[in-house]
């Protein structure tokens, strides 16, 4: 069980140095802007957005925040709802 522990450890601090080395810190906020922008602009509520997409209210609102990721399935979820194609989110004003 002891070599378990480690071997997540490891893999949980080899993701941590990849994702660092390889993310950019201005798309979350910038994909999060966006997304606010797309539901403001669509006259919803974060809770109304949860009810379409079955994406939490509260991992949206984190996100529209800039505080945490979303997968890419999410966010395809969350333009479905929107009835945005999934691109719409990313443009060249990053």
């Amino acid at each position: 069980m002891m070599v378990a522990r480690k071997n997540v450890r490891k893999k949980k601090r080899v993701y941590s140095q990849l994702h660092a080395e390889y993310s950019d810190p201005r798309i979350e906020p910038h994909l999060g802007n966006k997304l606010k922008e797309f539901r403001q602009k669509a006259g919803l509520s974060v809770v109304e957005l949860e009810k379409l997409s079955g994406v939490p209210a509260k991992e949206i609102a984190l996100f529209e925040e800039g505080i945490i990721s979303l997968s890419g399935g999410m966010l395809v979820l969350i333009a479905e709802a929107l009835d945005l194609p999934p691109i719409s989110f990313f443009d060249n004003e990053i």
